[in-house]
């Protein structure tokens, strides 16, 4: 199923690493842009903060995959529950919007599940696309 769980590992903190920094950079630089002034620390410090979040996001799935090159998972847990994981994620996401948008338990629950469905159906189609 997985050919390289360390190549897995390194490839999807990577492609995270790089695309929350690309994102980031981007915003904190197009403000300045807008206004003629250069970046001040602020701005970069904010940039960090909210890019953090997703960074460590992706180490839980990094981690399972590295453990799985050591031999103390197999490739195929390491698979399952970076999938679980991140789909937890979305549902755990999915709640605190609707809790915060109404404060209501069912509507947290509905928007948990919404949110946890998204993950599960990406999870199928990257099983059916690969």
């Amino acid at each position: 199923m997985v050919e390289s769980p360390l190549e897995t590992g390194v490839v999807l903190f990577g492609s995270v690493f790089a695309i929350v920094c690309a994102e980031k950079f981007a915003e904190t630089l197009s403000k300045p842009l807008e206004s003629d002034t250069a970046p001040t620390l602020p701005d970069l410090r904010s940039a960090w903060h909210h890019s953090r979040d997703t960074l460590i996001a992706a180490n839980i799935p990094t981690c399972l995959f590295i453990a799985a090159w050591f031999g103390l998972i197999t490739p195929a847990f390491a698979l399952v529950g970076s999938q679980l994981f991140a789909t937890s994620l979305l549902a755990l996401v999915g709640a605190r919007v609707g809790w915060r948008s109404t404060g209501s338990i069912f509507w947290s629950s509905v928007s948990a599940v919404c949110a946890g469905s998204v993950g599960v159906l990406l999870a199928a189609l990257k099983y059916v696309i690969h």
